[in-house]
């Protein structure tokens, strides 16, 4: 497992907790290295699943012109 740079630890403490990331911060995450991505990623994911959940959000797209579209397309 990578270990997650502190920058981008502190960053995810903060989210988690309700807060917001300063811009500076997020500059400062911005520009580490490439080799920090996997971090970044696994941060990302934990955010996720901690505000939406793990489940899968599906969308359908439904057919405009099959009359029941209750506008007068």
């Amino acid at each position: 497992m990578h270990a997650i740079h502190p920058r981008i630890q502190s960053a995810l403490e903060t989210v988690l907790a309700g807060g917001t990331v300063s811009p500076e911060a997020a500059m400062e995450i911005a520009l580490l290295p490439d080799s920090e991505t996997p971090g970044l990623l696994l941060a990302a994911r934990t955010i996720r699943r901690a505000f939406l959940g793990a489940a899968p959000h599906n969308c359908a797209i439904v057919n405009a012109k099959s009359g029941r579209c209750s506008e007068n397309c």
